[in-house]
């Protein structure tokens, strides 16, 4: 069982959230520094409200607009690297690119 900690988290600091696959009101959400934590009962409205930078790209992700390296049509490519070295690619769900597009553009 996890650890049930409260932390405080600068939004500025939130790179990437991603939806629970096991329990969709949770939220992982990985920070600058590498650190990864979940968010507990946490909407990606909530979060979309209080992280003015946060762009929500499909259904189960945000992204940070500074954490964007370059887009392509149906994917963005984030300057977070995985273990293995390559870039992470979210997939940029047509019922978000609109959006998407026009807040990389403001």
């Amino acid at each position: 069982a996890g650890s049930e900690v409260r932390i405080k988290l600068q939004l500025s600091d939130i790179l990437f959230v991603k939806t629970d696959k096991a329990n969709c009101r949770d939220k992982r959400v990985y920070l600058k520094s590498g650190e990864q934590y979940t968010l507990r009962r946490c909407t990606n409205e909530q979060l979309l409200k209080m992280a003015p930078k946060l762009v929500q790209v499909n259904k189960a992700e945000l992204i940070s607009l500074d954490a964007v390296k370059g887009f392509k049509y149906n994917f963005v490519v984030l300057k977070q690297i995985t273990e293995d070295g390559s870039p992470v690619k979210v997939t940029l769900n047509r019922n978000f690119r609109s959006d998407f597009m026009r807040r990389m553009h403001n």
